[in-house]
């Protein structure tokens, strides 16, 4: 049995409402959902019988194992992941393992048949929020969104950041890191007192700007920013000024510090707009070998936001890098490489083995790379473009065939006839079957 999913009239929620402090109204804050889970049944229970329209909660997509939900929920970036523990190709403790390294945000609950110790133990090590055995029934699964809400919602209103000596040291430590107004020995052993291990191969230094017309304290967002840095250990945060957020990243080869930069700015960029409403630019430095050349990193950094600042017309938030930066004189903005992409997913939407990385292997891009530079040329997600071009395959098969709505699923690239229908009722507005008979 993988669920009891029954819908009770008379629950009530346990979450209380917000109220805004300047009129007294209720402000009702939505959190986005995504499921993983290889039972079709548990997904389409979880899917269709979750009451989205009236809850504090939206429906984000869905994967049937971890491999797959990995590339989508970098895209997707839900506030919230339900994941079935034992699954193929990557379970559900592997996938929670990375997202808290890549997306720190993302707060987990845990689907499991097994009733084994270990597991919970390995979940709570990780920091996953909340652990459910199946069969569970809708209310169960109500009680934990909610109880996980109210965690998202706690965390939210922290408004003072604890600013203890400590911190106030190794923030002013790493501001004369980059710098560079200390030599390599001094830096080492002011490092090596302040508990912070800086040694390493390759050094990258990352400058988040940040724009609003309200002035908000940014800093506000410092649990979040520590939880990146925790769950990384590879990365150093501080504010070298009110609105500008600097980030010094260690790595061992050039090639994954490079990865790591584009996810580390993505989850800047995500954080940053998703709590302050506000515009946000982040520029990669070059990549140095030495501790002592970070200095040369973060002037790289603050040159690009500086050409990015004089050549913005209409500021939007985005990921710069010097290569960016000369593909925007020269050559407009990428334009090759999305025009590969759009017809490498044109010809391959039908496969359900399409993804983020075997497009942005197809270009020549790693993944975040490739993600960064499809959003800010195209003006949406890869998984919401491929999503679109399955959509409108779909449609001209309702219009010119008489295949069955199953059929047409699988023959665009969806693996389950009814996630076919959800997104496309979700899309066009109205079912396959309505849309065929008009």
């Amino acid at each position: 049995m993988c669920g009891k999913f029954t819908i009770s009239g008379g629950y009530k929620s346990n979450v209380m409402p917000l109220l805004d402090s300047r009129n007294g109204t209720i402000i009702k804050r939505m959190y986005s959902v995504f499921l993983v889970d290889d039972e079709h049944i548990v997904l389409e229970g979880i899917r269709n019988k979750m009451d989205w329209e009236n809850s504090q909660f939206t429906f984000a997509g869905e994967a049937s194992d971890g491999e797959l939900a990995l590339s989508m929920i970098q895209e997707v970036k839900p506030d919230i992941l339900i994941t079935d523990i034992k699954m193929p190709f990557m379970d559900g403790l592997e996938l929670s393992r990375i997202l808290k390294k890549i997306q720190p945000w993302i707060r987990i609950i845990i689907l499991s048949g097994h009733d084994e110790f270990e597991y919970a133990q390995r979940a709570i090590s990780i920091g996953v929020e909340d652990y459910i055995l199946k069969p569970f029934t809708h209310e169960e699964l109500l009680k934990s969104l909610e109880k996980v809400a109210a965690r998202i919602e706690k965390d939210r209103l922290y408004t003072q950041e604890v600013r203890s000596q400590n911190l106030l040291i190794r923030n002013k430590f790493l501001t004369e890191l980059v710098f560079g107004t200390q030599d390599a020995a001094q830096t080492m052993k002011q490092a090596q007192n302040l508990g912070l291990n800086f040694i390493s191969r390759f050094y990258k230094v990352i400058c988040t700007s940040l724009y609003s017309e309200q002035e908000p304290e940014y800093r506000t967002a410092g649990s979040v920013l520590q939880s990146l840095e925790k769950n990384r250990g590879d990365v150093f945060l501080f504010f070298s000024s009110p609105a500008c957020l600097v980030s010094i990243l260690l790595g061992n080869s050039e090639a994954d510090l490079d990865e790591e930069s584009y996810n580390v700015a993505q989850a800047l960029n995500h954080l940053f707009e998703q709590k302050f409403s506000c515009v946000v630019v982040s520029a990669i430095g070059k990549t140095v070998e030495h501790v002592s050349n970070i200095t040369a990193s973060y002037k790289d950094a603050t040159d690009i936001l500086q050409s990015a600042e004089q050549n913005s017309q209409n500021r939007k938030s985005c990921i710069l890098d010097s290569e960016i930066l000369e593909k925007e004189k020269v050559q407009g903005k990428y334009a090759e490489v999305i025009a590969a992409a759009k017809d490498y997913i044109a010809r391959n939407y039908a496969s359900q083995d399409i993804s983020l990385s075997s497009v942005a292997e197809c270009v020549h891009l790693s993944p975040n790379h490739f993600s960064t530079i499809f959003s800010q040329e195209y003006g949406t997600t890869f998984i919401e473009y491929l999503t679109r071009v399955r959509i409108e395959a779909a449609k001209k098969l309702l219009r010119e065939t008489d295949m069955k709505g199953s059929d047409i699923a699988f023959e665009c690239g969806f693996n389950d006839p009814h996630y076919f229908s959800f997104i496309f009722k979700k899309t066009v507005g109205i079912s396959p079957r309505e849309y065929k008979s008009q």
